[in-house]
């Protein structure tokens, strides 16, 4: 289902992106350029730039011949996969409670169903059952996965899309503390291609917002896999002094000796997992040590029923899974793990103020911190009064 609003009181200097993305593919000139030409936007499209007048989502339902309809957004390309790998065949007529019968089959049916976007659509069909036995149950999908271990968790402030220039950094740095975050990860825009003058610009964002916080406020950092094995050894040795908590996707994601190559050389702490899928993916970088922590996307990894073993193979070696997601359904998620493990969420300031313009009750950090929200199932409702527009797409 495809619904449009026009939500009142969304502002568009505070969602608008102001800075791109840093890409792997910008060691090649004429990638720039395009990116360059359409405004920035990694994806080639002016949607991150244009004035919003109308904010637009896709989410998907799973009926049930009870009257109970779980939900879950659309994630990455889901609505078209669905029917592409003739995922809702396998689904109509199952029983919803079968979840991990329903995943394996899915999974199963896939030859090339591992990675991309086919388990993007197995995972938001996966968040969406979790949703329909909440619903069903009439209790949290958090509960239903073993929780809560607590009622509410921190959250980091992400500034994807902030200006990362060292005084408008700095400046929103303190406004973050202001409002109660006691962490915030920032996002580099220089890379291999932008040569020495590239990486004193990310140095001086760096330094920017530690002296603008102290150092009892965590930083975060992310070059979204755009740096190369030298690059990065250089950049981390130089970040060491502004002690960050951890870098997240220093270099490509599938490059896992290079991964554990600078987390034991540096030891700065390596966050990845942003773009790995199920347990068999992060057994991988947990049997390479190519990370401290894991960082999957709730929507990207297998949903829920993955999450969980993901999870669990973090747990018995020793590491910490905080999702990199700005799909607030993870929050059952974390909230259903030890504290150990998952001690910390995410929070994307500009996505989540247009994501969640289309639902009913939004979720907003309090003073930096996320409380589990007690609606059934995942607590997302779309917001009827302001829904312009309705299309339901033929899965």
């Amino acid at each position: 289902m495809e619904v449009t609003a026009k939500p009142k009181g969304l502002d568009y200097e505070q969602t608008k992106m102001i800075d791109g993305l840093l890409s792997p593919a910008f060691i090649y000139p004429e990638f720039r350029d395009k990116v360059a030409k359409a405004g920035g936007n990694l994806f080639f499209s002016g949607r991150r730039q244009t004035q919003i007048e109308e904010v637009s989502g896709t989410f998907v339902l799973v009926e049930t011949d009870e009257g109970v309809t779980g939900m879950c957004p659309g994630g990455y390309g889901a609505q078209g996969y669905i029917t592409t790998y003739n995922l809702k065949p396998i689904l109509v007529g199952e029983d919803p409670f079968r979840v991990e019968k329903l995943w394996d089959m899915m999974h199963r049916s896939q030859v090339i169903g591992r990675s991309g976007e086919v388990m993007a659509a197995i995972s938001v069909l996966d968040c969406a059952l979790w949703d329909t036995i909440g619903k069903a149950r009439e209790e949290t999908v958090c509960s239903c996965l073993g929780g809560p271990t607590r009622e509410e968790v921190p959250a980091y402030a992400s500034a994807l899309g902030y200006s990362v220039d060292p005084e408008d950094a700095a400046k929103q740095a303190r406004l973050f503390v202001e409002e109660g975050y006691t962490a915030m990860k920032w996002f580099f825009r220089r890379g291999p291609a932008d040569g020495v003058m590239g990486m004193k610009e990310n140095l001086e964002l760096v330094k920017a917002v530690r002296d603008a916080v102290g150092y009892d406020v965590d930083l975060m950092f992310d070059a979204w896999g755009g740096w190369t094995r030298e690059y990065a050894l250089k950049m981390l040795t130089r970040l060491a002094r502004y002690e960050p908590r951890w870098v997240e996707e220093p270099t490509l994601t599938d490059d896992i000796d290079t991964l554990a190559f600078l987390r034991k050389t540096t030891g700065i702490r390596i966050s990845e997992g942003e773009r790995e899928y199920t347990m068999w993916g992060f057994k991988r970088l947990i049997e390479k040590e190519a990370a401290d922590i894991l960082s999957p996307i709730l929507t990207y990894c297998g949903g829920f029923s993955q999450f969980r073993k993901i999870a669990a193979l973090a747990e018995a070696a020793g590491l910490q899974v905080i999702p990199h997601d700005g799909f607030l359904g993870v929050l059952h998620a974390i909230l259903s793990e030890s504290p150990a493990l998952c001690p910390i969420g995410e929070y994307l300031i500009k996505s989540n103020l247009r994501s969640q313009a289309l639902l009913k009750d939004g979720l907003y950090p309090q003073k930096g911190v996320l409380k589990l929200p007690k609606r059934p199932g995942l607590g997302l409702e779309l917001n009827e009064e302001i829904i312009t527009s309705r299309r339901f797409l033929d899965f």
